[in-house]
């Protein structure tokens, strides 16, 4: 609604009230995390195997995508990490993408088969294909696609979840979420997935990573962390953003990017101007000028 003052004037926006707004977005991270650990009896892993697979969905399929965590409990694909195969046909399974009208190929038959003997040893039910989105897609970003990227990344990753809120430094988050491929035998009976690109491991990075180490150990100098790391990753790029940006407003990096979607998800959307800032300093200097 301010958007014509901000045109005007974009230091109506401060940097202290950015910071806030960072860490109003890490404080509803943190209490959405809390609630996750409620549905899985305070099992950190479980409920971070939830939240990095509704952001696989990557927005188009987020909801879907965490559905199909929902529905496919992180100790069936335990039981079967040392399997690409297996863990790829579980989630495809359980997808709904794939099942007895889609067996195009001779490995969506051999998943399907083993599919079948595998939902029936955990009494498991699948999603409906309608629940995900395909059209006007990039076929990289294709549900398939970020399925089998996901069970890539759990099946090379023993301990992620605790691997993840050890390292030290940026770089050694993303190479814990890049896609590593081993010798050709693990392709035998599955295909390669396709590797994911930096953008994609720094939004996994942006909304999962770095919201489960604030919450992890929430104080604080943790919040400092959190902020810091957000600091050091590219600004993001989405429809939101580039609103911000065509309003004047600089942009440096995911610190900026998340208190600005903050800012537009929580205050502008829902008209809350009375309790932004910038509404605040719009109001005060229209009240001057009639007097």
């Amino acid at each position: 609604p301010c958007h014509k003052q901000l045109i005007q004037e974009p230091s109506l926006l401060t940097e202290n009230w950015k910071t806030h707004l960072l860490q109003k977005r890490l404080q509803a991270k943190y209490e959405s995390i809390t609630q996750l650990l409620t549905i899985t009896q305070q099992s950190w892993a479980h409920a971070f195997y939830i939240t990095l697979a509704h952001n696989f969905g990557f927005h188009t399929n987020g909801l879907p995508f965490e559905m199909l965590a929902l529905q496919t409990p992180l100790s069936c694909l335990l039981k079967h990490r040392n399997s690409l195969f297996q863990i790829t046909a579980i989630l495809l399974g359980q997808s709904g993408l794939l099942n007895s009208t889609t067996l195009t190929t001779d490995e969506h038959s051999a998943l399907w088969h083993e599919y079948c003997f595998l939902r029936k040893k955990f009494s498991i039910t699948p999603l409906l294909p309608s629940h995900w989105k395909k059209a006007k897609m990039r076929p990289q970003s294709a549900p398939e696609v970020r399925i089998r990227q996901f069970a890539h990344l759990l099946y090379q990753s023993e301990h992620l979840f605790a691997n993840l809120m050890e390292t030290k430094t940026i770089d050694e988050m993303v190479d814990l979420l890049s896609l590593n491929y081993g010798n050709d035998e693990v392709y035998a009976r599955v295909q390669r997935p396709l590797p994911l690109g930096r953008k994609s491991i720094e939004i996994l990075l942006i909304n999962t990573v770095i919201p489960y180490r604030y919450a992890y150990t929430h104080s604080q100098s943790h919040s400092k962390s959190a902020i810091h790391w957000l600091e050091n990753i590219k600004k993001e790029d989405n429809t939101i953003i580039r609103q911000w940006t065509m309003l004047g407003q600089a942009i440096n990096s995911a610190a900026d990017t998340q208190a600005l979607i903050h800012l537009y998800q929580n205050y502008c959307q829902p008209h809350q101007c009375f309790n932004c800032q910038i509404g605040q300093q719009v109001f005060a200097y229209k009240q001057l000028t009639l007097f």
